[in-house]
């Protein structure tokens, strides 16, 4: 079982690409962000953290997702990307890598546990970005996808979750902890990346230092 296996790399791509579940939305689904702007792909590399380590972990996250924070063989996610910050020139390489595998591998085995995916922060060429994306995304997963400037990012995820359930930083009253962590709380407090940490260190190996130990043994308020 993926869950069961070692993870050796999860704090240091957990550290370096800001990903993390959080809330649930109107329907009952988990919410799952991520800040591709934020990604630091020279750190990772600099690790020896390769594509496929990536995309390994990226699994490992769905799969705890549908087995462990919403196990219902009916439960889907909504997917919320924030493409603040990323430019055309930074889709190659690597990163075009990454999102080629992932995208074949939620089409092929989890094709019907999306309830959308939406791209928020979009800058205005973000067409030509997606105009590269698309090239690897089906046509029943591309209908799922909406496209929201900065303007207009709150009214297209206030369609999907309600305002108490939409964190602070794009304009919603969700809060972890008071705001400890800055404007991403979410990525280190919320309840589901909590149960997350605690998870991989029981079951993929890695030991947190003292300072981890101490912030999950505290819960969300």
């Amino acid at each position: 079982m993926l869950q069961s296996e070692p993870t050796p790399n999860f704090k240091d791509i957990k550290k370096y690409y800001p990903h993390y579940y959080a809330g649930r939305g109107k329907s009952g689904a988990t919410v799952y962000y991520e800040d591709c702007g934020g990604i630091d792909v020279p750190a990772l590399t600099g690790l020896g953290i390769t594509v496929s380590d990536l995309v390994r972990h990226y699994v490992y996250m769905t799969e705890f997702c549908f087995t462990v924070l919403n196990p219902s063989p009916e439960a889907k996610t909504i997917t919320v990307f924030d493409v603040n910050g990323v430019g055309v020139g930074d889709v190659k390489g690597k990163v075009l890598e990454f999102i080629k595998e992932t995208t074949a591998i939620m089409q092929a085995h989890y094709p019907e546990r999306s309830q959308c995916i939406l791209v928020v922060n979009a800058p205005i060429w973000f067409s030509a970005i997606w105009s590269i994306v698309r090239v690897f995304v089906n046509e029943r997963t591309q209908s799922k996808v909406s496209i929201s400037s900065t303007r207009s990012s709150l009214a297209a995820l206030s369609k999907h979750l309600d305002y108490e359930e939409i964190p602070e930083k794009y304009g919603g009253g969700k809060r972890w902890r008071n705001g400890e962590g800055g404007k991403d709380n979410g990525r280190w407090w919320s309840e589901e990346e909590i149960r997350f940490r605690d998870w991989v260190e029981v079951h993929g190996g890695v030991k947190h230092d003292q300072g981890d130990k101490e912030r999950m043994e505290r819960r969300v308020e």
